[in-house]
């Protein structure tokens, strides 16, 4: 069936609508996508953040004062990590809005060897697998000292969990 152009010269009504729903889709789907790029752009920017406070914090364990041997970085002072417990560590850092593991492991070749755990955990039931979207894993080398002559070597993995 065959229209005829009216004397304005439009053919009719319902030739017009096929063309408002492509540029209404178009719209929809236009918007849908910068919804979604903004979204992930302010997701990135928070992960981005989270990692930033995650290296300051390890940079901070790796500098402590409260680890630290005669005030050298990356240095620590056995009898130091020794006395050192979670809850100072956590008070040290003014009990930062965030989970921690910090696992001092000693791989030197010594008999006595100075490995150490700190950690904050929300509580008892606390599992590392129901964080691992939002976790950051940072791994430093660093000394004990015991005294001058014996240094051993040691690997300081820091865990944060959003």
């Amino acid at each position: 069936m065959r229209r005829e152009i009216d004397d304005e010269g439009v053919i009719g009504f319902y030739e017009d609508v096929p063309a408002l729903l492509i540029v209404v889709v178009g719209t929809l789907i236009f918007l849908a996508s910068m919804y979604s790029a903004i979204e992930r752009h302010d997701e990135s920017s928070t992960h981005s953040e989270f990692e930033r406070e995650a290296i300051e914090f390890a940079e901070g364990v790796r500098a402590s004062e409260r680890l630290l041997y005669k005030d050298r970085i990356g240095q620590f002072d056995a009898s130091k990590v020794e006395g050192l417990n979670s809850e100072n560590l956590t008070r040290s850092f003014n009990n930062p809005d965030f989970y921690y593991k910090v696992t001092l492991t000693d791989v030197s070749n010594y008999s006595v060897r100075y490995n150490k755990t700190w950690r904050k955990e929300p509580d008892s039931n606390f599992t590392e697998e129901s964080y691992e979207k939002g976790r950051k894993v940072i791994l430093l080398s660093v000394n004990i000292v015991v005294d001058s002559d014996e240094i051993h070597p040691a690997r300081l993995r820091v865990e944060v969990w959003e």
